[in-house]
């Protein structure tokens, strides 16, 4: 057995698998646009977390949770040898580690995790929440345009304490194409010289020169962005929201979805997502905690096109 301890996020996660090469470091790629970095470790009984991956050649999918630990088993070698998109794998960014990952956080450390940017300038965070087409690239490509810093690219991580502290997320960004060609001036910035694609019709950008220093904010001012960002809009929608049952409902919602989501790995192992409702009680007192201590300046709801995005900024 091959065992390694790997550091995503506040997360220590014991690795063991009878097969070694499914923990080479090129497994990893993708792992690094959800995660500030990826740290190998040396094993030990007492890290946060655990998960089990047992090679079984030709045998089904199968999956058990017993407490910290996450045992898998399945025909794993053949399955990373034949799969064509490599987010969809063990340790790929839509992959099965990362929401195990943001469990443990939670179980471990109250740390929760926002689906969501970060931009940092004169001790405001302000943070876009969202999935697809919340517009979360392009306000980062405006945002270093902008004379903004990078605290995070898609997971923002935070704890509610006697003050709010924030984590440094991702620094690393799957892109579109497309959408770098409508932005020249950050990509020079970010010395992108071969737009190309790897992955799903996007390309990893790596948006570490432009980082905030820190790796912790304590108490920053915070503002919070619920957006839309559509290609072609002719009405820009910006309403300040108010009603604190509404964004406690949103927030709650935004950070359970990585966490809650299952999906589908190598179109062969089906797997749920890994909330309960231990967890989700504790998260909604911490989402109200955040509400009550952290400096929030103000809450936006907001549609628009790609080239309004530069009003909010």
């Amino acid at each position: 057995m091959l065992r390694k301890g790997i550091r995503v996020g506040r997360a220590e996660i014991g690795v063991s698998t009878n097969s070694p090469s499914l923990l080479g470091e090129e497994r990893f790629f993708w792992l690094n646009t959800n995660f500030r970095s990826v740290e190998f470790l040396p094993y030990s009984g007492d890290l946060d977390g655990f998960v089990e991956i047992w090679d079984r050649p030709n045998e089904e999918a199968g999956l058990e949770v017993r407490g910290r630990v996450l045992r898998l088993e399945g025909d794993f070698a053949a399955w990373e040898e034949e799969a064509e998109d490599r987010r969809y794998t063990l340790f790929g960014n839509l992959g099965i580690f990362s929401p195990w990952a943001l469990r443990i956080m939670e179980e471990a450390h109250s740390v929760h995790t926002l689906h969501a940017c970060g931009l940092y300038r004169d001790g405001e965070l302000t943070i876009v929440l969202g999935g697809p087409g919340a517009g979360k690239t392009v306000f980062l490509l405006c945002g270093i345009e902008e004379g903004w810093r990078v605290f995070s690219t898609e997971f923002l991580h935070f704890c509610a304490g006697d003050r709010v502290k924030f984590f440094k997320g991702s620094l690393r960004d799957p892109v579109r194409a497309e959408t770098l060609l409508r932005f020249p001036k950050a990509t020079k910035l970010l010395k992108v010289k071969d737009i190309g694609e790897e992955a799903g019709g996007k390309m990893v950008v790596d948006f570490s020169p432009f980082s905030v220093p820190e790796d912790v904010l304590a108490g920053p001012e915070v503002r919070v962005i619920f957006s839309h960002v559509e290609e072609r809009r002719e009405r820009i929608v910006r309403e300040e929201m108010k009603k604190a049952e509404a964004i406690e409902r949103l927030l709650f919602q935004n950070a359970s979805e990585k966490l809650g989501k299952g999906g589908l790995l190598y179109r062969s192992f089906p797997f749920p997502g890994f909330d309960n409702f231990r967890l989700a009680k504790r998260r909604h007192e911490d989402i109200k905690r955040f509400l009550g201590k952290a400096s929030l300046k103000e809450c936006v709801y907001f549609v628009a096109g790609i080239d309004d995005v530069r009003t909010l900024l």
